[in-house]
């Protein structure tokens, strides 16, 4: 029996969190030069205020690290987009704490024509969620409002506290909010990065518990079908060429020969009629084998293995539980083909009752159902009734 066990991805490549985050960086990016395009039209008027040559350094603090990071949020490693926002949320905070020393009329207008700067903080607030964890986000968020309201307070124009106050509890409402909601996407992101990690772990735990299980029933099968049959043949001394044969059989599956690379590929369905035949021949040369064989693509390797395995088991079966003194005519019906294959194994025998076969019987739970169930597309079905007979049924269908 082959088994084939898929990889499964690695824990801790946190591939929610780290998507979000470029989504996240994307957004801002846009949100970033929309905003800049909206106020150009403002920004030659209120060049009077602080001097041309200010806007320009705002528009470049706020535009180049928003372009830079458009064009670098799919391929650049997370910690390079981290220092673009680091750079304008920086820049943007000094560029805030430097108006009073650069206002030319010596205030800030007020009302409609308030300064473009103190329209686009939010982009300051939400290129430090990309910048910083929330400890030094908060330090910032604060510096920044404590800034913003102090040159309000101290430079504006007609400014008194009141309407100051209003206008930067507004301000952090605002930004809080955009703030807060690119915190929440962050986090979920973790979360759910979180959640993965355990369901991979989980998935590794049963894929190691599988291989553990999958190799105790290969001994298992090995001991039933080899081992004890070939015990059993030497026991009862009747047939010395057929003791010869199990025993040959038991070693071969302890310790097989080692196998040439091109012994590997699958064989064609002819070819496996000819392996069935000879297995067949060799258990019981009374036994009638009559099949068809179409195609002459190889099967695949596990395929014709299991279905071999799963022949030989229902023939020893058949053989073994024969009742003394009772002649029982056995017949084989293969149809086979590249892409399906069906195995027919009957006999008018005994019979029994599968109802009652126990978990402790590998024979046919093993060594015929399981065995054929474990590879894609296969399945086996075993009828039987007392006074009339067996029938086992392996099929296999490409998927």
């Amino acid at each position: 029996m082959t088994t084939t066990i898929r990889a499964v991805a690695a824990p801790g490549q946190k591939f929610a969190s780290r998507r979000l985050y470029r989504l996240l960086s994307m957004s801002l990016s846009i949100t970033a030069l929309l905003m800049l395009l909206m106020l150009l039209p403002v920004m030659p008027e209120q060049g009077q205020v602080v001097g041309p040559w200010f806007s320009w350094a705002a528009v470049s603090v706020i535009g180049i690290p928003a372009v830079v990071a458009l064009f670098l949020f799919r391929t650049a490693r997370i910690r390079t987009i981290r220092w673009i926002w680091r750079v304008q949320a920086i820049g943007m905070l000094a560029l805030y704490a430097m108006i009073p020393f650069v206002l030319v009329t010596g205030q800030i207008p007020r009302g409609p024509n308030s300064f473009w700067m103190f329209e686009v903080e939010t982009v300051a607030g939400c290129a430090a969620v990309l910048a910083w964890r929330v400890r030094t986000l908060i330090v910032y968020v604060v510096a920044l409002q404590v800034t913003m309201f102090a040159v309000g307070i101290f430079f504006g124009e007609g400014s008194v506290a009141g309407p100051v106050a209003g206008d930067a509890v507004r301000s952090l409402v605002t930004m809080s909010m955009f703030t807060a909601l690119a915190v929440a996407l962050l986090r979920a992101g973790r979360l759910l990065d979180a959640t993965i990690d355990s369901a991979v772990a989980d998935a590794h735990r049963a894929t190691r518990a599988e291989v553990a299980r999958a190799a105790r029933q290969g001994v298992e099968m090995l001991v039933h079908d080899r081992i004890i049959v070939a015990l059993l043949a030497y026991a009862n001394g009747t047939d010395a060429a057929r003791s010869a044969l199990e025993a040959h059989a038991a070693l071969t599956a302890i310790a097989p020969e080692p196998v040439a690379p091109q012994g590997r590929a699958g064989i064609t369905p002819k070819a496996l009629a000819w392996e069935m035949q000879a297995l067949t021949t060799g258990l019981d040369p009374q036994t009638r084998f009559d099949y068809t064989a179409e195609g002459g693509e190889p099967l695949p390797p596990f395929v014709s293995s299991a279905v071999v395995e799963a022949l030989s088991e229902s023939l020893r079966n058949s053989i073994r539980h024969a009742p003394a003194g009772l002649v029982v005519s056995r017949q084989v019906k293969a149809t086979l083909a590249s892409d399906r294959l069906e195995v027919l194994i009957l006999d008018d025998g005994a019979g029994f009752d599968p109802a009652a076969i126990g978990p402790a019987r590998l024979g046919v739970r093993h060594g015929i159902l399981r065995r054929m169930e474990t590879i894609q597309g296969g399945s086996a079905e075993v009828r039987s009734r007392i006074g009339y007979g067996t029938m086992v049924a392996l099929r296999w269908t490409q998927q």
